[in-house]
């Protein structure tokens, strides 16, 4: 590397001279900057499910008996803490023959969970898959999907419904809420006994297929942990520089780009649980107690 000589006044950006004032980041301040500016979230913990699998390697289980698992896992509430979601949209672009999902969004929080509630005051642990909620607050959200009837049975949802815009089945006949099916208490549809329903297609001998939007409860899965272990030294109240660690920095992402629960299992949430929706609209409660219709579409003929 060449040298050649300054020019003009030369100022120094580390002196020679002298001791530099130590900066201690005040971690304290920092929670405060998060909580005085946020909202309350709910914090469920997620480990894999057990449930069902005979061998640590199985990657199969038995739906049936799995009927409280969630993405292949089982949900805990943690404790709650003010955090706040930045930046969250919803919507894909194609870009060089593949899709960028536009539905991530930044969850700043503190080091701690709020006192006085289940964790009360304990230390935040963060896993991606954890799920999110907004606390005491329905964020309701539109979703659009396809079904099939299930004739004495419960139609599922990806998502638990809050309440059912419109149903409109293959034959074009469109389904009133609370008069031709209701939702029972995990969001799903149930046929009311004795109302028009899609019924059973000739052609297939399956149930009607059939279109639904309805309303969901919006929550969000952390995907990634930017940055897992954040240490910095502080100066504490004797005078001594401490390591101290700082809160976690995540990514979340919205809950329409995982499932719901397996649709042979009948989701089974704690009543404390958000996925157990607190529904609006509901006229007329089902009748739970017919047998399964079984219907024999080899007797009928041209």
């Amino acid at each position: 590397m060449s040298t050649k000589d300054a020019k003009g006044p030369q100022l120094k950006a580390i002196p020679s001279e002298g001791f530099l004032d130590q900066i201690s980041f005040n971690a304290e301040k920092s929670d405060q900057l998060v909580t005085g500016r946020s909202v309350e979230l709910i914090h469920y913990k997620c480990m894999p499910s057990p449930i069902g699998i005979k061998e640590v390697g199985d990657n199969r289980r038995t739906n049936d008996l799995d009927s409280i698992s969630s993405n292949g896992m089982l949900y805990s509430k943690a404790g709650c803490f003010s955090g706040a979601i930045l930046g969250n949209g919803k919507q894909k672009k194609s870009f060089e023959a593949n899709l960028i999902d536009a539905s991530t969004a930044h969850l700043v929080l503190p080091r701690f969970y709020n006192k006085n509630d289940l964790a009360d005051g304990d230390r935040i642990y963060l896993s991606p898959g954890d799920r999110i909620y907004i606390k005491e607050c329905n964020v309701e959200v539109a979703n659009a999907q396809k079904c099939q009837y299930r004739p004495g049975k419960v139609d599922f949802l990806q998502f638990p419904a809050l309440h059912v815009e419109r149903l409109v089945d293959s034959n074009n006949v469109e389904y009133s809420f609370g008069y031709h099916f209701v939702l029972d208490n995990d969001g799903h549809i149930s046929w009311v006994t004795g109302k028009p329903n899609p019924g059973i297609d000739p052609d297939t001998g399956e149930g009607r297929v059939y279109s639904v939007r309805y309303l969901y409860n919006a929550h969000w899965y952390v995907s990634a942990l930017i940055n897992e272990v954040r240490m910095v030294s502080i100066t504490n109240d004797a005078g001594q520089r401490v390591p101290t660690r700082m809160p976690y920095s995540a990514m979340i992402q919205r809950e329409y780009v995982y499932y719901n629960i397996p649709k042979s299992g009948v989701s089974d949430p704690k009543p404390d649980d958000p996925m157990r929706p607190s529904r609006r609209g509901r006229d007329v409660d089902p009748d739970t107690t017919q047998p399964d219709i079984r219907v024999n579409m080899g007797r009928f003929s041209e």
